[in-house]
């Protein structure tokens, strides 16, 4: 008996691992805006969130490696989370924001805070 409670336990884990993963595809599947279908609060978040996921992955191996994992079913998608990727993801997409944002990078500079003098 312990042992068929064991693989019960066991399948509703992957289960529950799979509906994460099913989840975050389909949430894929409806993030073009020509695509018809309701988009919860939750799906529309998560879709934001992968976009800058994907974008962090671009140029940190980290960020592409916990990413890989969650697609290829190894990692929960909670994973993608976990504070290190989420604080590696912000602060590669708030410097990519700023460096595509001329007036964000001009106030940065010393130039700007001094009033433009040199």
């Amino acid at each position: 008996m312990p042992g068929h409670l064991l693989e019960w336990f066991g399948a509703l884990q992957c289960g529950q691992n799979l509906r994460g993963a099913w989840q975050l595809a389909v949430g894929g599947d409806l993030a073009p805006p020509e695509i018809e279908g309701p988009r919860p609060l939750s799906m529309r978040l998560a879709n934001k969130y992968v976009d800058r996921v994907q974008t962090a992955a671009e140029t940190n191996l980290s960020v592409a490696a916990q990413f890989l994992k969650v697609a290829g079913f190894s990692s929960p998608p909670a994973s993608l989370f976990a504070p290190s990727v989420v604080f590696r993801v912000a602060a590669i997409n708030w410097q990519r924001g700023r460096a595509h944002s001329p007036e964000l990078a001009s106030k940065s500079t010393p130039d700007a805070a001094q009033g433009g003098a040199a």
